[in-house]
Protein backbone atom coordinates (compact mmCIF):
# COMPACT_ATOMS: atom_id res chain seq x y z
CA UNK A 1 0.00 0.00 0.00
CA UNK A 2 1.58 3.23 -1.50
CA UNK A 3 0.58 6.70 -0.33
CA UNK A 4 1.59 9.83 -2.91
CA UNK A 5 2.02 13.21 -3.67
CA UNK A 6 1.52 15.09 -6.44
CA UNK A 7 0.76 17.60 -8.38
CA UNK A 8 0.74 19.16 -11.84
CA UNK A 9 4.18 18.42 -13.07
CA UNK A 10 4.41 15.12 -11.31
CA UNK A 11 4.16 12.76 -8.36
CA UNK A 12 5.61 10.61 -6.14
CA UNK A 13 5.43 8.08 -3.43
CA UNK A 14 6.12 8.88 -0.56
CA UNK A 15 5.07 6.13 2.25
CA UNK A 16 5.10 1.95 1.70
CA UNK A 17 3.66 -0.15 3.78
CA UNK A 18 3.04 -4.19 3.39
CA UNK A 19 -0.35 -5.04 4.11
CA UNK A 20 -0.30 -8.28 6.28
CA UNK A 21 -2.67 -10.34 5.85
CA UNK A 22 -4.61 -11.49 9.06
CA UNK A 23 -4.17 -14.92 8.82
CA UNK A 24 -0.13 -13.87 8.78
CA UNK A 25 -0.78 -11.44 11.22
CA UNK A 26 -1.97 -14.30 13.62
CA UNK A 27 0.73 -16.38 13.18
CA UNK A 28 3.53 -16.36 15.11
CA UNK A 29 5.82 -18.63 13.29
CA UNK A 30 5.45 -16.77 9.84
CA UNK A 31 6.34 -13.54 11.40
CA UNK A 32 9.05 -14.57 13.08
CA UNK A 33 10.58 -16.35 9.95
CA UNK A 34 9.59 -12.71 7.93
CA UNK A 35 10.77 -10.74 10.72
CA UNK A 36 7.52 -8.64 11.43
CA UNK A 37 8.14 -6.42 14.10
CA UNK A 38 6.15 -7.24 17.08
CA UNK A 39 4.17 -3.66 17.28
CA UNK A 40 2.82 -5.02 13.91
CA UNK A 41 -0.77 -6.16 13.54
CA UNK A 42 -3.74 -6.56 11.27
CA UNK A 43 -4.93 -3.84 9.58
CA UNK A 44 -7.09 -3.00 6.55
CA UNK A 45 -5.80 -1.18 3.62
CA UNK A 46 -7.77 2.10 4.53
CA UNK A 47 -6.77 2.06 8.37
CA UNK A 48 -2.93 1.85 7.06
CA UNK A 49 -3.60 4.46 4.49
CA UNK A 50 -4.95 6.75 7.23
CA UNK A 51 -1.79 5.93 9.30
CA UNK A 52 0.48 6.57 6.72
CA UNK A 53 -1.53 9.95 5.52
CA UNK A 54 -0.95 11.34 9.64
CA UNK A 55 2.22 10.27 9.44
CA UNK A 56 2.94 12.31 6.23
CA UNK A 57 1.39 15.70 7.85
CA UNK A 58 3.49 15.13 11.06
CA UNK A 59 6.44 15.22 8.99
CA UNK A 60 5.18 18.88 7.57
CA UNK A 61 3.47 17.24 4.33
CA UNK A 62 0.99 19.83 2.69
CA UNK A 63 -2.67 19.48 3.54
CA UNK A 64 -4.02 18.50 0.32
CA UNK A 65 -7.43 16.95 -0.93
CA UNK A 66 -6.86 12.96 -0.89
CA UNK A 67 -7.80 10.67 -4.01
CA UNK A 68 -8.53 6.86 -3.88
CA UNK A 69 -10.54 4.42 -5.36
CA UNK A 70 -13.43 2.11 -4.05
CA UNK A 71 -12.16 -0.10 -1.79
CA UNK A 72 -11.00 3.22 0.41
CA UNK A 73 -13.94 5.10 -0.45
CA UNK A 74 -16.64 2.54 0.66
CA UNK A 75 -14.82 2.42 3.79
CA UNK A 76 -16.98 5.19 6.32
CA UNK A 77 -13.78 4.95 8.69
CA UNK A 78 -11.39 6.25 6.55
CA UNK A 79 -13.78 9.00 4.98
CA UNK A 80 -14.90 10.28 8.76
CA UNK A 81 -10.76 10.12 9.54
CA UNK A 82 -9.84 12.44 6.47
CA UNK A 83 -12.92 14.69 7.50
CA UNK A 84 -11.29 15.04 11.36
CA UNK A 85 -7.92 15.47 9.90
CA UNK A 86 -9.21 18.76 8.02
CA UNK A 87 -8.77 16.80 4.34
CA UNK A 88 -11.17 17.28 1.34
CA UNK A 89 -11.09 14.31 -0.75
CA UNK A 90 -12.55 12.39 -4.09
CA UNK A 91 -13.52 8.78 -3.30
CA UNK A 92 -14.52 6.35 -5.52
CA UNK A 93 -17.91 4.16 -4.53
CA UNK A 94 -19.52 1.90 -5.91
CA UNK A 95 -23.23 1.95 -6.96
CA UNK A 96 -24.73 0.65 -4.22
CA UNK A 97 -23.63 3.53 -2.14
CA UNK A 98 -26.50 5.16 0.06
CA UNK A 99 -27.17 8.63 0.12
CA UNK A 100 -30.19 11.14 1.35
CA UNK A 101 -31.89 12.78 -1.60
CA UNK A 102 -31.04 16.29 -1.17
CA UNK A 103 -34.67 16.55 -0.29
CA UNK A 104 -33.82 15.02 3.28
CA UNK A 105 -33.30 18.55 4.59
CA UNK A 106 -36.83 19.45 4.49
CA UNK A 107 -37.39 16.56 6.64
CA UNK A 108 -35.37 17.02 10.44
CA UNK A 109 -36.38 15.33 13.16
CA UNK A 110 -37.68 17.74 15.30
CA UNK A 111 -40.45 20.44 13.81
CA UNK A 112 -38.37 23.74 14.74
CA UNK A 113 -35.18 24.66 12.78
CA UNK A 114 -33.74 27.97 12.19
CA UNK A 115 -34.43 28.62 8.61
CA UNK A 116 -31.11 28.05 6.11
CA UNK A 117 -29.55 25.75 8.45
CA UNK A 118 -29.60 22.35 7.35
CA UNK A 119 -31.05 19.39 10.17
CA UNK A 120 -28.57 17.59 12.07
CA UNK A 121 -30.50 14.29 12.27
CA UNK A 122 -32.86 12.41 10.64
CA UNK A 123 -36.02 9.93 11.06
CA UNK A 124 -36.42 7.21 8.20
CA UNK A 125 -39.94 6.47 7.04
CA UNK A 126 -41.59 4.52 4.63
CA UNK A 127 -41.62 7.67 2.18
CA UNK A 128 -37.86 9.27 3.87
CA UNK A 129 -35.13 6.85 3.48
CA UNK A 130 -32.01 6.63 1.74
CA UNK A 131 -30.85 5.30 -1.85
CA UNK A 132 -28.10 4.24 -3.70
CA UNK A 133 -26.18 6.47 -5.89
CA UNK A 134 -27.35 4.76 -8.94
CA UNK A 135 -31.35 4.88 -7.83
CA UNK A 136 -30.10 8.34 -7.69
CA UNK A 137 -28.69 9.05 -10.92
CA UNK A 138 -31.37 7.63 -12.69
CA UNK A 139 -33.65 10.03 -11.55
CA UNK A 140 -31.50 12.78 -12.67
CA UNK A 141 -33.11 14.28 -16.18
CA UNK A 142 -31.11 14.40 -19.34
CA UNK A 143 -30.18 17.96 -19.48
CA UNK A 144 -28.47 17.63 -15.80
CA UNK A 145 -25.32 15.54 -18.05
CA UNK A 146 -22.52 17.47 -19.19
CA UNK A 147 -20.01 16.64 -21.26
CA UNK A 148 -16.59 17.51 -19.66
CA UNK A 149 -13.19 16.95 -20.95
CA UNK A 150 -9.81 15.94 -19.08
CA UNK A 151 -6.67 14.96 -20.00
CA UNK A 152 -4.74 11.85 -19.49
CA UNK A 153 -1.09 11.06 -18.79
CA UNK A 154 0.00 10.95 -23.20
CA UNK A 155 -1.89 14.57 -23.01
CA UNK A 156 -4.59 13.21 -25.01
CA UNK A 157 -8.10 14.71 -24.03
CA UNK A 158 -10.82 12.42 -23.61
CA UNK A 159 -14.59 13.27 -22.66
CA UNK A 160 -17.66 11.60 -21.32
CA UNK A 161 -20.70 12.65 -19.86
CA UNK A 162 -21.12 13.54 -15.97
CA UNK A 163 -23.36 14.78 -13.80
CA UNK A 164 -22.96 15.99 -9.99
CA UNK A 165 -25.94 16.24 -7.19
CA UNK A 166 -25.55 17.78 -3.36
CA UNK A 167 -25.91 14.64 -0.80
CA UNK A 168 -25.67 13.31 2.56
CA UNK A 169 -23.71 10.17 2.64
CA UNK A 170 -26.18 7.78 4.62
CA UNK A 171 -23.41 5.48 7.48
CA UNK A 172 -26.00 3.72 9.28
CA UNK A 173 -29.60 1.92 8.75
CA UNK A 174 -30.57 2.68 12.03
CA UNK A 175 -34.78 4.71 11.97
CA UNK A 176 -32.98 7.28 13.47
CA UNK A 177 -29.61 8.60 11.88
CA UNK A 178 -27.50 11.89 12.14
CA UNK A 179 -27.31 13.76 8.96
CA UNK A 180 -23.51 14.16 7.70
CA UNK A 181 -22.59 17.13 5.90
CA UNK A 182 -23.29 18.00 2.03
CA UNK A 183 -20.88 16.55 -0.42
CA UNK A 184 -20.66 16.27 -4.06
CA UNK A 185 -21.95 13.05 -5.79
CA UNK A 186 -19.98 12.97 -9.32
CA UNK A 187 -21.41 10.15 -11.15
CA UNK A 188 -19.50 9.07 -15.24
CA UNK A 189 -22.22 8.27 -17.59
CA UNK A 190 -21.09 7.47 -21.08
CA UNK A 191 -23.37 7.82 -24.05
CA UNK A 192 -24.89 5.16 -24.57
CA UNK A 193 -24.65 3.31 -21.26
CA UNK A 194 -27.73 2.20 -19.76
CA UNK A 195 -26.50 3.54 -16.30
CA UNK A 196 -23.38 5.39 -14.68
CA UNK A 197 -19.92 3.41 -15.28
CA UNK A 198 -18.41 5.43 -12.13
CA UNK A 199 -19.20 7.12 -8.90
CA UNK A 200 -17.75 9.13 -6.57
CA UNK A 201 -18.28 11.21 -3.56
CA UNK A 202 -16.54 14.29 -2.11
CA UNK A 203 -16.34 17.62 0.27
CA UNK A 204 -13.94 19.40 -2.30
CA UNK A 205 -15.53 23.29 -1.57
CA UNK A 206 -19.72 23.64 -2.81
CA UNK A 207 -18.43 26.31 -5.48
CA UNK A 208 -15.95 23.74 -6.78
CA UNK A 209 -16.95 23.27 -10.51
CA UNK A 210 -17.80 20.26 -12.42
CA UNK A 211 -14.94 20.27 -14.41
CA UNK A 212 -12.41 20.45 -11.41
CA UNK A 213 -14.38 17.77 -9.87
CA UNK A 214 -13.86 15.33 -13.05
CA UNK A 215 -10.02 16.58 -13.50
CA UNK A 216 -9.72 15.33 -9.72
CA UNK A 217 -11.12 12.25 -10.04
CA UNK A 218 -9.45 11.39 -13.29
CA UNK A 219 -5.81 12.61 -11.50
CA UNK A 220 -5.36 8.90 -10.28
CA UNK A 221 -3.38 8.29 -14.13
CA UNK A 222 -0.20 10.13 -12.29
CA UNK A 223 0.03 7.85 -9.83
CA UNK A 224 -0.50 4.79 -12.05
CA UNK A 225 2.22 6.32 -14.14
CA UNK A 226 4.63 5.91 -11.49
CA UNK A 227 4.03 2.50 -10.43
CA UNK A 228 4.79 1.31 -13.91
CA UNK A 229 8.05 3.32 -14.39
CA UNK A 230 8.89 1.75 -10.81
CA UNK A 231 7.85 -1.60 -11.81
CA UNK A 232 9.11 -1.64 -14.94
CA UNK A 233 12.26 0.40 -15.00
CA UNK A 234 13.24 0.35 -11.46
CA UNK A 235 12.87 -3.02 -10.27
CA UNK A 236 9.98 -2.94 -8.00
CA UNK A 237 8.59 -5.64 -8.58
CA UNK A 238 11.87 -7.68 -8.79
CA UNK A 239 11.89 -8.35 -5.18
CA UNK A 240 11.37 -12.14 -4.40
CA UNK A 241 12.50 -12.37 -0.73
CA UNK A 242 10.36 -12.61 2.30
CA UNK A 243 11.44 -10.40 4.74
CA UNK A 244 9.41 -7.59 6.35
CA UNK A 245 12.65 -5.15 6.51
CA UNK A 246 14.39 -6.33 3.02
CA UNK A 247 10.83 -5.67 1.06
CA UNK A 248 10.30 -2.19 2.92
CA UNK A 249 14.53 -1.32 1.98
CA UNK A 250 14.10 -2.37 -1.54
CA UNK A 251 11.27 -0.40 -2.23
CA UNK A 252 12.87 2.65 -0.35
CA UNK A 253 15.67 2.37 -2.43
CA UNK A 254 13.66 1.67 -5.54
CA UNK A 255 11.99 5.22 -4.91
CA UNK A 256 14.54 7.29 -3.80
CA UNK A 257 15.89 5.96 -7.36
CA UNK A 258 12.75 6.93 -9.18
CA UNK A 259 12.57 10.06 -7.29
CA UNK A 260 16.21 11.06 -8.39
CA UNK A 261 15.58 10.67 -12.01
CA UNK A 262 12.57 12.85 -11.67
CA UNK A 263 14.41 15.33 -10.11
CA UNK A 264 16.93 15.32 -13.27
CA UNK A 265 14.02 14.94 -15.89
CA UNK A 266 11.69 17.99 -14.05
CA UNK A 267 15.32 20.23 -14.00
CA UNK A 268 15.91 19.22 -17.96
CA UNK A 269 12.81 20.26 -18.93
CA UNK A 270 12.99 23.76 -16.52
CA UNK A 271 16.07 24.46 -18.54
CA UNK A 272 15.08 23.76 -21.81
CA UNK A 273 11.67 26.03 -21.32
CA UNK A 274 13.99 28.52 -20.06
CA UNK A 275 16.38 28.42 -23.49
CA UNK A 276 13.36 28.44 -25.62
CA UNK A 277 12.34 31.57 -23.61
CA UNK A 278 15.69 33.14 -24.51
CA UNK A 279 15.57 31.86 -27.81
CA UNK A 280 12.29 33.52 -28.61
CA UNK A 281 11.79 36.46 -26.44
CA UNK A 282 8.75 37.92 -26.51
CA UNK A 283 8.72 41.55 -28.55
CA UNK A 284 10.47 44.46 -26.43
CA UNK A 285 12.18 42.10 -24.07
Amino acid sequence: MSVSLACESASLPVGWRLYLPRAWADDPIRRRKAGVPADVQFATRPKLALEQIERLLATGAPSRPVLADVSYGMDPDFRQGLIDLGLPYVLGVTSQARVWRPQAESLPSTGNRETGRLPSQTWRTAGHYPISVRALAMELPAHALQTISWREANGNLRSSRFGVARVQYADSYACWTRLRPLQWLLLKWPLGEPEPIRYWLSTLPEDTSINELVAAAHYHWRTDRDHEELRQDFGLDHYSGRGWRGFHHHATLCTASYGFHLGERLATERDLASRRLSIYPEPGV
